[in-house]
């Protein structure tokens, strides 16, 4: 039994004292200050390892070699700066070496045969905090495609404190972009932002966010009225992300084309800033998933204004390229994982060669130390992930709760204002488009705290080929009139108000689906709305017939938490057994 085992179990027989941790041992410590001091020595053998950012591209290249090469020399040249003694020679040519000489940094390299692959990993302390260790590995390979594949991580590992710092991308990234035809995405790596000034950049702004294989996200930074830069530095922003996000610069006329294209709620114009995630569908995303962070935010951002929304998006922009950790490892290895397989070839080779029973032994014990050494380190590395993700979740749901308490302050205030306003008798006339060009602004206007319409509807709304457009307006109006108090109240008048309402239009409401056939149709039926699945229940409708032209349906459901009304679909039909 070890002294911590044995510890342990004596503390559990002083438990039934009442006195517990104040007992006083022949040390002259409390029990409770000596079981502090043991778990500290023992939670200090074991470093927190936190990503910090991770970064994976492309190079092409005429000649498969070339890329590989050019890319591995780079590293080398880097490397060699911050080793602190120089590097072998065989290191230059390509093999593995390990560099742990008294006054150098630990560096290390494993090359693979087949498939061809060469990983280096570098250690560097930090020069203020002590015990923290800054880890860099790069990773070259090559893709299916005869690509050369370029990965670069860095880990933050401390055995003590470990202060906060600011997230930053090795400098050996951008040397290896300024040599070699580095592509994010099928797009170009540069270090500065993709100027979108007309239709022509718009249609390709647009490809690259549908692009269903696309794996970074992409910042729009939209420029101001009457200005000719965007608030933030989009050059500066560019070369601080390079390789892990694209950064584009959208002008006044290209915001107004890409509005054109995604629609109003996925816009971004007049200085503000959107940020288009990966699997980006304007059919079915709620918008918050794709947040736009407004000029006025922007100025007013908590931390220095501009200057800390640009700290902001680099911040998210890391912590977004260590989050796919997984993805890139698919495809350029840990060097830890590389080491182990050297491992393992080396030992197949032996016994091809029918080396002795000891230097296969020997190769066995060192394979057994990669792999368990490969375990710690995803041990810690989890561990770390963990801590971070726990960390940002407490976050958000703070911040969640607080929009939350804010919204339903707001909507109680609306639903305040317009009671005084009924009582009032203050009747507003509200004039109905003709077109649902314009369905966006006027549900802002005269619909906002009652009825939601998502992307879906307002894209399915300007593609109908619907007659009495009035109606469509209409029937908003009497969700936001009728249903909704209906809903928030109660009561028989609400319920008589509303049917009354309903019968006035010629209108029917009804269940649109029950039970198992609610997915006969896939998710037709179903919409994203605060990131859960939910399913448009209930239906306005008018008219049996099939012609677009004249019938007329609104699917929508009744939102509990938010007591509002969410139309996911409208004015047409959607498909049913007899569709």
């Amino acid at each position: 039994m070890t002294n911590t085992e044995c510890f342990v179990y004596s503390l559990s027989h002083f438990q039934s004292d009442q006195r517990g941790f104040e007992i006083v041992m022949t040390t002259g410590k409390t029990l409770k200050e000596q079981l502090t001091s043991i778990r500290n020595r023992n939670f200090a053998k074991s470093a927190m390892v936190q990503p910090v950012s991770q970064v994976a591209f492309e190079c092409e290249s005429g000649d498969t070699q070339s890329a590989f090469l050019t890319a591995q020399k780079e590293v080398l040249k880097w490397v060699a700066r911050r080793a602190g003694r120089r590097l072998p020679d065989k290191a230059w040519d390509g093999q593995t070496f390990d560099l742990a000489d008294a006054g150098s940094q630990r560096t290390a390299a494993v090359a693979i045969e087949e498939p061809r692959y060469w990983a280096v990993r570098f250690d560097d302390a930090d020069k203020e905090v002590a015990q923290r260790t800054w880890t860099t590995e790069i990773s070259i390979g090559i893709a299916p495609n005869s690509n050369t594949l370029f990965g670069c991580r860095l880990f933050c590992a401390a055995l003590g404190d470990n202060p906060p710092f600011s997230p930053t991308i090795p400098g050996v990234v951008k040397q290896i972009i300024g040599c070699v035809n580095a592509k994010l995405d099928g797009r170009r790596i540069t270090e500065t932002a993709w100027a979108v000034n007309d239709r022509v950049d718009v249609d390709k702004l647009v490809a690259l966010l549908l692009n269903p294989t696309r794996k970074r996200p992409v910042y729009v930074l939209s420029i101001p009225e009457h200005d000719s830069t965007p608030l933030i530095s989009a050059d500066i922003l560019a070369c601080d992300i390079v390789g892990v996000a694209h950064i584009a610069v959208l002008s006044p006329a290209a915001a107004f084309e890409l509005t054109n294209a995604l629609g109003r709620e996925f816009s971004v114009f007049n200085g503000a800033v959107r940020t288009y995630q990966v699997n980006f569908d304007p059919e079915s995303d709620e918008p918050s998933r794709h947040p736009l962070a407004l000029a006025q935010s922007i100025r007013n951002w908590p931390g220095d204004g501009k200057e800390g929304f640009a700290d902001f998006l680099v911040r998210q922009a890391l912590r977004t390229s260590v989050a796919s950790r997984q993805a890139m490892e698919d495809d350029l290895p840990p060097f830890i994982i590389a080491q182990a397989i050297s491992r393992r070839q080396a030992q197949e080779k032996a016994k091809k060669e029918n080396k002795s029973d000891a230097e296969l032994l020997e190769l066995a014990v060192d394979e057994t130390e990669a792999l368990q050494k490969a375990l710690q380190e995803q041990k810690e590395m989890h561990d770390g992930l963990l801590e971070i993700a726990d960390r940002e979740q407490r976050q958000v749901i703070g911040e969640r709760d607080a929009a939350r308490a804010n919204a339903a302050r707001l909507r109680s205030r609306i639903i305040c204002l317009e009671q005084a306003l009924k009582a009032q008798g203050v009747k507003s006339e509200i004039e109905t488009p003709e077109t649902f060009e314009d369905l966006q602004e006027w549900e802002s206007q005269h619909l906002s705290g009652a009825v939601v319409i998502l992307n879906r509807a307002y894209r399915a709304a300007k593609k109908s080929r619907l007659e009495n457009i009035k109606l469509a307006y209409q029937a908003l109006l009497v969700l936001r009139d009728h249903y909704v108090p209906m809903r928030r109240e109660g009561g028989p008048d609400k319920q008589k108000a509303y049917k009354a309402a309903l019968e006035e239009l010629r209108l029917e409401e009804s269940p649109s689906f029950s039970g198992a056939r609610a997915s006969e149709q896939g998710d037709e039926y179903f919409v994203q709305y605060n990131g859960r699945k939910r399913l448009l229940d209930r239906h306005l409708k008018r008219s049996n017939a099939r012609d677009e032209r004249y019938a007329f349906r609104l699917y929508f459901f009744w939102d509990e938490e938010t007591q509002q009304a969410i139309v996911g679909w409208f004015p047409s039909h959607l498909t049913t057994r007899i569709s």
